[in-house]
């Protein structure tokens, strides 16, 4: 693998870990009913689904950027992205998937190429698929909050002027920024879409995952071991590292994990 594929597969790796990370009470943009038609085609009827299809992006205001089609498989614990990073001429594209503890990685234009292998704590998947039919808005707190309905859609704003932020990848630094988050549940309480806007100077970052499905079936199988090869932490902090000089600015993921901003 190249040393930008290495680079760009680090920071896939980076934003699939914490969407894992927040997707219990966090998933994408509004998805408006333009007919005014009250009718929820996420509807979950109070019952945790069986798995979930994902569409994430991220932006910064320093001209980074992915976006991500993430296919969650509740009951195996199972995760299954790509990845691609636009670039002036082309893109770069990484499969990733999450399966027993193991998130794999590969160049998504070689079908038949290595995959990368690091070891990960991987979260609760029933515990996901519960956040995912009801969050529990309640526990989001220091903010300020405001709530308004659209059709069968509730929309909860939370904001906060001044919120400690660091680079993704790095480490010990933050800084002071304004936070702007977005949660939109359906017809039953279940997750339709949420967003994540962070501000710190001239620089915006926003994180945004959609939910286009629930209970559609999903195959995501393991590698076979002999394609498989173990990717270094000594060479994993060195790419984490150079991610600190993208310019993504979040708040940090212990606070959104707890359901609390201080």
């Amino acid at each position: 693998m190249r040393a930008v594929g290495k680079r760009f597969g680090a920071l896939s790796v980076a934003v699939v870990a914490l969407a894992l990370t927040i997707v219990g009470v966090v998933a994408a943009v509004t998805d408006h009913n333009p007919s005014g038609l009250a009718k929820d085609p996420f509807a979950l009827n109070g019952y945790p689904p069986s798995s979930a299809q994902l569409a994430l992006t991220m932006r910064s205001g320093t001209g980074a950027g992915l976006s991500a089609l993430l296919n969650v498989d509740f009951h195996r614990g199972r995760v299954d992205a790509n990845v691609q990073f636009p670039m002036i001429f082309t893109s770069v594209s990484e499969d990733v998937r999450l399966i027993k503890g193991r998130l794999y990685l590969r160049n998504a234009n070689v079908a038949q190429g290595p995959w990368y292998a690091l070891p990960v704590k991987s979260p609760n998947f029933f515990g996901l698929s519960l956040e995912m039919v009801r969050p529990d808005i309640a526990l989001i707190t220091g903010l300020t909050k405001s709530v308004h309905h659209q059709g069968y859609q509730t929309i909860y704003t939370f904001r906060k002027k001044s919120i400690a932020l660091t680079s993704l990848g790095a480490s010990g630094r933050s800084t002071l920024g304004s936070f702007l988050w977005t949660i939109t549940t359906g017809a039953y309480g279940e997750v339709n879409s949420s967003s994540i806007a962070v501000t710190s100077g001239h620089r915006v970052t926003t994180l945004s995952l959609t939910v286009l499905s629930y209970n559609k079936p999903v195959q995501i199988s393991e590698p076979s071991a002999k394609h498989v090869h173990t990717l270094s932490k000594k060479l994993l902090r060195q790419l984490m590292k150079s991610l600190g000089h993208s310019g993504v600015m979040l708040p940090s993921v212990a606070q959104l994990s707890t359901g609390t901003v201080a």
